[in-house]
């Protein structure tokens, strides 16, 4: 949804980059598939990274295929294709679905609410699929907007809305894993929503809009800390999981690229 759970592709295998790919093209397939060419637009980093941990620790039979494909017709490129990679597209529309309409009441964004109108169908569709996630994130969406509506004054409250919708989406199923997985998703989007707004914090301060960091007034090695502790409450779970099949990949992205944002923005204030 937000783009920062992401891996950073430097520091990767060349074993480890292909297999990332393979995942995020899967993903791309998964959406044209399912849902329609258009949603391939909403391809995220994001649920990438959910359909390997999800496929690491319940290891499904894959389908790999290598095709050319409508957005790189030249190059063919090798994807997967399982049941995990299929529920990451359904959560892909149904986020990109109520951020569309997230826009629309922030900014009057007619592009937004135009675009909004394309995914209602299939945002229906993923609802009727998975009542429990799709119930999670339509109240969570809800909450975020009136609190940014209302000008939440607590940096948290908003985090932890964006942290429950998270949450029941890296839940897949009812069984031994969902408590751990719900913890992880959930302090994750506490992670996300305010390293967002870390990101945006000058940016929202020149334009008057929402950022619940206004409020605190938070040094940056203050928000640094605050970061580092919610991404801490991630990995804590993540290291408890029983994961072997792309661990060390998993571990790129939490430990390295989740911060890629955060370390530009600082290297260029530094050099400035």
């Amino acid at each position: 949804m937000f783009g920062y759970i992401n891996a950073n592709t430097s520091s990767l295998s060349p074993e480890e980059e292909t297999r990332y790919k393979e995942a995020y093209c899967g993903l791309c397939h998964a959406l044209g598939t399912r849902m329609g060419q258009h949603t391939r637009m909403a391809l995220s980093h994001d649920l990438t990274f959910l359909s390997l941990l999800l496929m690491s620790l319940y290891e499904p039979e894959e389908q790999k295929q290598t095709t050319a494909c409508i957005m790189h017709p030249l190059t063919k490129n090798s994807w997967s294709q399982n049941e995990y990679l299929d529920y990451a597209a359904d959560m892909t529309v149904a986020l990109a679905y109520f951020k569309l309409l997230d826009n629309w009441n922030d900014d009057r964004s007619r592009v937004s609410r135009l675009a909004s109108a394309t995914l209602k169908r299939r945002w229906l569709e993923v609802s009727e699929r998975w009542p429990r996630q799709a119930q999670a994130i339509e109240a969570g969406m809800q909450a975020i907007t009136r609190i940014e509506q209302d000008d939440h004054d607590s940096p948290d409250a908003a985090a932890n809305a964006f942290g429950l919708i998270m949450g029941e989406i890296f839940v897949y199923q009812n069984d031994f894993w969902e408590n751990p997985l719900r913890m992880m998703g959930r302090q994750l989007g506490r992670f996300v929503y305010l390293m967002d707004a870390a990101v945006d914090l000058e940016e929202d301060r020149k334009k008057g809009s929402y950022n619940p960091l206004l409020h605190a007034e938070f040094t940056t090695e203050e928000i640094h800390q605050i970061l580092t502790v919610y991404m801490g409450y991630v990995t804590e779970v993540f290291e408890k999981l029983p994961l072997v099949e792309d661990v060390n990949l998993l571990r790129n992205v939490l430990y390295s690229g989740v911060w890629q944002r955060w370390n530009a923005i600082q290297e260029s204030k530094e050099g400035n």
